[in-house]
């Protein structure tokens, strides 16, 4: 493993589904060598150096036939220039479109490449002071610190090249014939991961303590208060270790064959740190959702945001937690976030307004076209809750929040209605045009004809049926809606 890869990881890290594309801005030509690296992984490069317009329709004929039909594709715009820094030189940059849905690099102060290179060699601070005040810090010379370290029996038992992939493919093995690798693995352990015990008389027990210093580590960088006394002698990474901590953690969350045994050693850590009750009163624990017991707290969030109002607060919150490997893998996590989902849809709804001039018409419009999803969300909300099995505590008081909200802008609605169908006062005699110039002649003519009548409460459920009819039948059906 070399600073190429590791760089490489870096670069991965920041590209995910929604944001699959990452804008490299390089005006030295750092990172120009690692563009056929990139190529191996499988990523798309366009690389720009080779003429403007034929990199910006290869990006945007790519970005069409492969990243919107593929969530696992990925691709890396290459510009020699520096990243614009005002309004009219993002006016002067054609791939800037490509910035707003997706990642750009640099971007902060932990992208710098000498940042990258000290938590690449967290143990060697002293030998990268002097590479940096000489000025040699090609590849090779920052190599050249790992004193020819190479571990070919990690790198077979984890079918890893890259640091992050040789970390995440130790802890996918499930077992191993021999202990041969446990050499390499303290070298490795050493100048990757200071603070660890390397040490292990078997697979089990090197996983166990590697699965605790990552996710312990994660934990305390992400937390917004100050760690207890109690637990300031745990082993955990350096804070300049904090991006590659965050990396290899994400990694182990996304691989899907590794998610339950994510949750099952997320779970023994936090039992054997007693984690829930040291943190018991908490009311934030960061962004990220390490160990189970901060769902808890999440949930607190959510329902705070929703009573201060703060909705754009709770989506961002909501979405984030839906694609959790919590969500994925618990099925009270996931029950109390799909009732938030609903929530947030009836709650948007409810926040439009009621769109109506004040004739019925008007407001039947409303109705039929976003209205609905009032109720439909309510119902949703309610059907979920009725088949749910394990529900958090914090249920009963969003379920009295959408109670509450519904029930008010339902009663807003009829009062509304109730004023506006005195209009029909003025029509003693009703007729139903749709009858009389659809109906009847039909009837007349002998053809079938087909009337549906459908409540309020059920109104979707004609919308759709009516919806699948005419995609199915539309050469042979005439249709009167009214």
């Amino acid at each position: 493993m070399d600073i190429q890869g590791y760089i490489l990881d870096h670069w991965l890290a920041k590209m995910k589904p929604e944001s699959p594309v990452l804008t490299i801005y390089d005006k030295d030509g750092i990172y120009y060598d690692l563009l056929p690296l990139a190529k191996e992984k499988g990523i798309k490069v366009i690389d720009t150096t080779k003429g403007l317009l034929n990199a910006r329709l290869s990006a945007s004929r790519f970005w069409c036939n492969e990243l919107s039909l593929n969530k696992d594709s990925r691709m890396i715009i290459y510009r020699k220039r520096s990243m614009p820094t005002n309004n009219r030189d993002w006016v002067e940059e054609p791939f800037m479109s490509f910035f707003k849905s997706g990642q750009v690099f640099p971007y902060g102060p932990q992208d710098g490449y000498e940042n990258i290179c000290r938590t690449f060699l967290p143990a060697k601070q002293k030998e990268l002071d002097q590479l940096f005040k000489q000025g040699s810090t090609s590849f090779n010379m920052i190599n050249a610190l790992l004193d020819g370290a190479a571990y070919p029996e990690l790198e077979h038992l984890t079918s890893g090249k890259s640091f992050a992939e040789m970390t995440v493919g130790l802890l996918s093995q499930t077992q191993c014939a021999d202990m041969k690798w446990l050499k390499e693995w303290k070298v490795f352990a050493t100048a990757q991961y200071p603070g660890l015990d390397s040490n292990g008389v078997s697979l089990k027990d090197v996983q166990l303590k590697l699965w605790a210093y990552l996710l312990f580590s994660e934990f305390v960088f992400d937390l917004p208060e100050e760690l207890p006394d109690n637990l300031t002698s745990v082993a955990m990474a350096p804070e300049q270790m904090k991006e590659k901590v965050y990396l290899i953690c994400d990694k182990l969350r996304n691989q899907i064959n590794l998610r339950e045994t994510y949750v099952r050693m997320a779970n023994k850590i936090a039992e054997q740190l007693n984690l829930q009750e040291v943190f018991a009163k908490s009311k934030h624990l960061g962004d990220r959702v390490t160990f189970c017991f901060e769902n808890s707290v999440e949930y607190d969030r959510f329902i705070s945001y929703l009573k201060e109002g703060k909705q754009d607060d709770a989506t961002v919150l909501c979405k984030k937690n839906l694609s959790d490997v919590w969500c994925q893998e618990d099925l009270e996590v996931a029950t109390f976030w799909k009732l938030a989902e609903h929530t947030l849809t009836l709650l948007a709804c409810i926040h439009q307004g009621i769109k109506s001039d004040g004739t019925l018409k008007e407001l039947v419009d409303w109705y039929a076209e976003s209205g609905c999803m009032a109720d439909y969300a309510f119902r949703r909300y309610h059907t979920d809750l009725l088949g749910a099995i394990n529900m958090p505590k914090q249920v009963k008081e969003l379920t009295g929040i959408v109670n509450s909200r519904y029930h008010e802008f339902t009663e807003r609605a009829v009062k509304i209605y109730q004023q506006s169908i005195a209009q029909l006062k003025d029509f003693p005699v009703l007729k139903n045009q749709g009858c009389l110039q659809k109906v009847y002649p039909a009837l007349e003519e002998g053809k079938k004809v087909v009337f549906v009548m459908v409540d309020a409460f059920r109104f979707e459920m004609g919308k759709n049926f009516s919806e699948q009819i005419e995609r199915s039948y539309r050469e042979r059906v005439d249709f009167s809606g009214h």
